[in-house]
């Protein structure tokens, strides 16, 4: 089972109905295109995928995926269904949000010490996107 958003909704075969698992990657994907647009805009960072494939004539696979430079490459394991692979896909969102924010913290916290003009980003920067992560 996995977490959906901050809210703490789980996702799981029985607990959400396909149109809310729908409407919640689209709100992880639009909060992720959000942050990445705010210093780095590469169109791959903005795309996540759940492609099907058909192989040797076998049943289906699904996998969730995302090929971007603001996080490595990622791959999910093969899946049954679509709605696996998006349950995965909205975890590692979630998973990838979270560590953004921890870093972006950090960040800040460590920026208060170090002279404005030796910074490499300010902190408005950091908290710009620190609210984005959060909203």
């Amino acid at each position: 089972m996995a977490v959906a958003n901050s809210k703490r909704i789980k996702v799981s075969e029985s607990i959400i109905s396909d149109k809310d698992l729908e409407k919640e990657a689209m709100r992880l994907t639009s909060k992720w295109c959000r942050y990445v647009a705010l210093d780095h805009c590469k169109s791959r960072d903005f795309y996540w995928y759940v492609t099907k494939t058909y192989d040797h004539g076998e049943r289906a696979e699904y996998v969730a995926s995302h090929n971007g430079y603001r996080m490595d490459t990622w791959e999910s394991k093969s899946c049954k269904t679509e709605r696996e692979a998006m349950i995965l896909m909205i975890a590692k969102l979630n998973k990838s949000i979270k560590e953004e924010i921890e870093i972006i913290e950090q960040l800040i916290e460590e920026n208060e010490y170090i002279p404005e003009e030796d910074r490499w980003t300010s902190i408005d920067e950091l908290q710009k996107q620190l609210k984005v992560l959060k909203s």
